[in-house]
């Protein structure tokens, strides 16, 4: 079952939104309209940095992955939009990027989580409780990650980047075991500045065309 980042908590609201701050994940309702209202739950009390939400224990109602500055953890719905915490304690990083999706093609949803030194795959038995899977893919400063299947082989592949880092391509071999496919040093600066340079040079012949007209 594919993860989400917005969808339905109770059967009467249409969507869901997660907050992340200093203190944990508070939990806004939608009450349809667009107007949201602060439930009065609190997801932790850590440093929440990242967060995902996908249906983990396959109950058919969406959970919550929580990365924090510290253990991550797993709170599973109720079906109401109530969250109790599942207990996991789940690495001891400084997670900055969590992306739910099936990574072992097992049919459930597994979680990959970024920190500042690598990435790391967590597995799920189905029931909501995740195993770390000892997958580790090293690039520095993760802050942009994105799941999909990139060689056309079914499997979800992984495309991290970075601000002054470059971007990776890691490949996955349909088990959840993971092989960097390719790097470009170009960095997300990089892109800015040839975006400003092109927008730079059509502004100049623009200049150009212009003076050739009025003399």
């Amino acid at each position: 079952m594919a993860a989400c980042a917005c969808t339905g908590l109770r059967r009467e609201l249409k969507t869901t939104e997660k907050v992340s701050n200093l203190r944990g994940a508070l939990h806004w309702l939608n009450d349809g309209r667009g107007q949201f209202s602060d439930s009065g739950q609190l997801l932790g009390s850590a440093e929440t940095q990242a967060l995902a939400l996908g249906d983990v224990d396959d109950d058919g109602d969406v959970d919550a992955f929580v990365g924090n500055v510290g253990s991550n953890e797993v709170w599973l719905n109720d079906g109401r939009g109530n969250f109790v915490n599942s207990g996991q304690v789940l690495g001891d990083a400084n997670t900055q990027v969590v992306a739910l999706e099936d990574l072992d093609g097992d049919g459930d949803v597994d979680a990959f989580v970024g920190n500042e030194e690598s990435g790391r795959v967590w597995l799920n038995d189905g029931a909501g409780k995740f195993s770390d899977s000892r997958e580790r893919m090293p690039y520095p400063g993760n802050y942009v990650v994105a799941l999909g299947d990139v060689d056309g082989d079914g499997a979800v592949d992984v495309f991290a980047a970075s601000f002054d880092q470059g971007y990776q391509v890691w490949r996955n071999d349909g088990g959840g075991h993971f092989n960097q496919a390719g790097r470009e040093g170009r960095t997300l600066y990089w892109l800015a500045g040839g975006g400003v340079v092109v927008i730079g040079l059509g502004l100049l012949c623009w200049w150009m065309i212009l003076r050739r007209q009025q003399g």
